[in-house]
Order: C-alpha cells, then structure tokens, then sequence
C-alpha cells in the first residue's frame, strides 16, 4: 500500500504536487492556532488575551498601509510581467518596503502617546506592530515567490518552522513576562520579525536594485487603487475586536475573541474547499461546462452548511475544550459567526467567477460598502447590547455582503453566458438564509445537552448510511 502509494505521488506532475503541498501548509497553522488558543485560553486572563487580540486587529489595519501589501497580487503578476528579472524586481520591492517601513516605525514612534491612547496598546506593543510591518513584506514576497516557482519543499520547511516557534516563544514568553498580553505577542511575532530580516539580506544579496523607477510605479499603481478593498476586508473581520476594547474593554474582548476563535474553526474546511474548487472551477469554465460547477457547488454548500449546523450544536462543548467554563459566556458568539463562516465561503465562490471575468471594481465596491456598515453598526449596538452584538453585526454584514455579490454576479452571467449560470445563486444564497435561523434556534438548545447530542447522533447516523453519496462526491471534485 505504501509503496503503491509513494509511487503515484512520484508520478505526479510538479504542480500538482505543489498545489497538494500548498494547501496542507495553508491548514498546519490554523490547525495549531486552533491548539494553542486552548492552551492560551488557561495560561491568559480574559483581559489579557483580549490586549493580545487587539494587538492583532490593529495590526491588520496598520499594515496595509505600511506595506501595501506589496507582496500578493502584485508580486504574483510582476513574476509573470517581470519572469526575467524577478532578482531586481523582488530587490526592488525590498527596497519600496524598507522605506515605507521605516516611514511608519518613525511615524509611529513619534505619535507613539497619541497612538497607545487611540488604540488602547501599551509603547512596547506600538514597537513590535511598526516592527512586524517592517520586515514583513520580505517574508510574504519570499512566501509568493516560492508558490510561483513550484518550490515547495523550502515552503514545508518554513511553514514547519514558524508554525512550532511561534507558539513555543510565546509560551516561552508568557511564563517569563510580567505582562503575559506583552509576552504572547512578542512571543509570537518574532520569528516573523527574524525571518523578514534573513529574507531582507537574502534579497539584496541577489541583486541590489533598492530602486527602479518601472518597478516602483508598476507596484504602486497596481496595489494603491486596491487600498480601500484590503482595508474594507479588514475592517469586516476586525473592525468589531477593536470597537468592543475601547467600548467594553479588554476582557469583553477575550470573550469575544475566543468566541470568534472556535467560529474560525469552520475557515479550515473553507480555505481547503476553496483552494480545491479555485482551478476546477477555471477549467470548467473554460470549457464551458457550467452544469459541472452548478450541480456540486450546490451540493457542496449543503454538506457545507450541515457541518455548520452541527458545529454550532457542539458550540459549548467546543468553547469548554478552547478555553474552559471562564469563557462561558463566548458560546452565544458562535451562531452567529460560525454562519457568517458559510457566508465568507459563499463570498469565496462567487469571487470565483467574478475574478474570472476580471470583475474587480465591483468586488472592492460590495466589500467597502459592508465594511462600513459594520462600523456603524457596532457603533449603534455594542454600547447597548455589549459584546455579543457584534456577533450578531458581522453576521447580518456578511449576508448584506453575500446578497451584494448576488446582484453583481447575476449581472455578470447575464453579459457572459446569457440565461446559463455556472452557480446556482438562489440554492447557494438560499441556504445561507435558511441557516441563519436555524443557527438562532439552536442556541435555546444550548442548556439541553442530551437534545443537542441526540440530534448529531441521528445526523451522524444518516451520514454514515449515505456515506457512498459523499464518497462518491469527493471523488467527482478530485476529478
């Protein structure tokens, strides 16, 4: 079996390989954060994992502008545009980062006062964000870069290295520190910080084109116009973390965050279905066979929204194994979240075709227009209602968000194809609906144990009696 087995994995094409390859390295870290939050969860007060969540959300923020995001779709066109000379453009971009990092450590560092009081994070916080957006870019275009050129055996050796490190200093970190929220983060990020400098060196030491005036312009005038939808995406996922700190503060805010924690659980199947139907979706419609992607994607988002369903009927069990009964209170989080994951995957279909169709402007519209929705809302509901209205605010931002790409989606079958659709939009969508009220039945279950267990135990059976179904519809995407 063995044999047979490593001597199909030897026939593979490099691509295909890699590809298998990339997607296990994308799910490790996840699968290890989802560990160490219930290791942090008892080592951590609720106040001071709330800091360290915080710390995170503000770091999302800063660091689109700070670096730009120099190193994702621009780097991945420019490795085409440039195929020759990537040495000089990778160099360059190193050079472009180094500046606006440097720019933003000294911004930071001279409105630090102002900055600590805004984002409520102590100086040595403010040190390691403007820290970790300098050399991140250095290791996230070496990331990009190794994707491209099918190197995915240096890919498992970093991705092996920063998923063990990290936790472990931060661990590390935590027991030796005074300020255990202060120790966790630096912990975590500095092996980042280490390996931006390694990646830095490595750069120039190839070429040592700091500056190319094509190279500059070509990146700035790609990513600049994307701003506003990296930031609208950010703000959607942690706009609320920073609105419930400076609102309810800190130990809401761990709560909230272990909560949305065990949500993100569900994002592990979502970033693996997505990467997998990504390139089948491409080739099937290339080849123009929509009913393919129309018939499994429906099917897909039913066997999706069940393992939802069923998660959030074990929510209580999943946030008692996460971070024990202090973050008892996270349970009634999860609904509505863990649907907003489905909603995210829903988002992640329908960009799909979008994309493909080169529709982006659209794309960087309905992501805006929720995000600052959901500013707004957190605004109106979490002094009134706390944390566990943000839940509630992310959930119906997304729906918004998902019902937004309905209409642009719709528009854009009917200028390519006519009255064939590739997806069917009212069974995709129509599920999300129909799990949002189920999820928000489900939590007056809660208290009933035996209910809930009974219900997945008949689901389970069912599953187990249709399990040639499933097998064979695993089959058919592996195809």
């Amino acid at each position: 079996m063995l044999v047979k087995l490593k001597t199909k994995y030897n026939n593979m094409a490099v691509p295909v390989r890699a590809a298998m390859w990339f997607m296990l390295c994308s799910i490790i870290p996840q699968v290890i954060t989802v560990i160490m939050t219930a290791i942090f969860t008892r080592i951590l007060s609720t106040n001071d994992y709330g800091i360290s969540s915080n710390y995170s959300a503000w770091y999302n923020i800063f660091s689109i502008f700070i670096t730009l995001n120099l190193n994702c779709g621009v780097y991945n066109n420019a490795m085409l545009k440039y195929e020759d000379k990537r040495d000089e453009y990778t160099s360059s971009m190193m050079g472009l980062s180094l500046l606006l990092g440097i720019a933003g450590l000294t911004i930071i560092m001279l409105f630090h006062t102002q900055f600590s009081k805004i984002m409520t994070l102590p100086f040595s916080l403010l040190v390691c964000l403007a820290l970790q957006c300098l050399f991140y870019n250095p290791y996230g275009c070496w990331m990009s870069r190794v994707k491209y050129e099918y190197n995915y055996k240096s890919l498992i050796k970093i991705t092996l290295l920063v998923s063990i490190l990290s936790p472990l200093l931060s661990v590390v970190f935590i027991l030796f520190s005074e300020n255990k929220a202060v120790g966790k983060v630096w912990g975590q990020n500095v092996i980042y910080i280490i390996l931006g400098i390694v990646f830095y060196i490595l750069a120039f030491s190839k070429s040592r084109k700091l500056y190319h005036k094509e190279y500059w312009t070509f990146a700035l005038r790609f990513n600049l116009p994307l701003i506003p939808h990296y930031l609208s995406l950010v703000l959607l996922n942690q706009s609320d973390r920073v609105m419930i700190t400076a609102m309810c503060g800190a130990a809401a805010n761990g709560l909230y965050s272990v909560g949305y924690a065990a949500a993100s659980l569900l994002l592990i199947l979502n970033s693996g279905l997505t990467q997998a139907l990504t390139p089948w979706c491409y080739s099937s419609m290339r080849d123009k066979q929509f009913h393919n992607t129309k018939k499994y994607i429906s099917i897909i988002c039913v066997v999706y929204a069940g393992i939802d369903l069923l998660f959030i009927m074990l929510a209580p069990e999943a946030i008692y194994f996460l971070a024990g009964s202090k973050y008892a209170q996270a349970v009634y989080v999860i609904p509505p979240v863990a649907t907003s994951m489905y909603l995210i995957f829903l988002y992640n279909i329908y960009s799909i075709f979008e994309f493909f169709y080169e529709k982006t402007k659209p794309v960087m519209v309905c992501s805006t227009l929720s995000a600052v929705m959901n500013i707004a809302l957190n605004y109106y509901f979490i002094p009134r209602h706390g944390f566990l209205a943000a839940g509630y605010t992310t959930l119906v931002c997304y729906l918004v968000n998902a019902l937004l790409h309905v209409i642009v989606l719709r528009k854009v079958f009917n200028q390519q194809n006519g009255s064939i659709y590739a997806v069917s939009i009212k069974n995709t969508f129509g599920i999300g609906l129909v799990q949002v009220f189920i999820s928000i039945a489900i939590t007056a279950l809660y208290p009933y144990t035996f209910v809930r267990w009974s219900i997945f135990a008949v689901v389970l059976v069912v599953a187990i009696i249709k399990r040639d179904f499933f097998l064979k519809l695993l089959k058919t995407i592996k195809k």
